[in-house]
């Protein structure tokens, strides 16, 4: 045997050793009975997992990335044009023909009355505005885990 077989077998009775012990350890949670978490570790689970709550953490930085486009000043826009442009004006019988007329143009947006401003504030207030959101969108789940664990609590104690 050559040593890339060799280490081929060293490496598949590796892999089917750790299935085996895994497969050992999934049996013996079976058989323990169901797993039992407190209501700190399902809260942080689903501060970890629910993707709804991900979501709307995203959107808050998209609401940050929206404040500083608004407090950024809008840059200037370039243009060329060409008018009367014709396809027959380069023949030799028509060099007498008008040249077309190519425009260049630069425009640059001037806010005047405050309106950076007032743009800036109106993003402020829809970053709070999100920020509101993501606190209501993990209060609601939040509290149907504690009113469950409550719920079964009570059932609990009660003979």
């Amino acid at each position: 045997m050559n040593a890339a077989s060799k280490s081929a077998i060293f490496f598949g009775l590796l892999l089917a050793s750790c299935a085996m012990t895994l497969q050992a350890q999934t049996m013996s949670a079976v058989v323990e009975g169901p797993l039992a978490i407190t209501e700190q570790q399902a809260i942080a689970l689903f501060y970890q997992r629910n993707l709804g709550l991900i979501a709307a953490n995203l959107n808050i930085d998209k609401a940050r990335a929206q404040e500083i486009i608004a407090g950024a000043i809008p840059n200037p826009v370039f243009s060329f044009t060409a008018q009367e442009l014709n396809l027959k004006m380069f023949r030799p019988e028509n060099r007498d023909v008008a040249v077309p007329a190519l425009v260049p143009q630069i425009q640059q947006l001037i806010e005047t009355a405050g309106k950076r401003r007032l743009r800036i504030e109106s993003s402020e207030l829809a970053t709070e505005a999100v920020n509101f959101d993501v606190q209501d969108v993990a209060r609601v789940p939040r509290c149907a885990i504690e009113k469950g664990y409550r719920n079964s609590f009570a059932v609990n104690v009660v003979p």
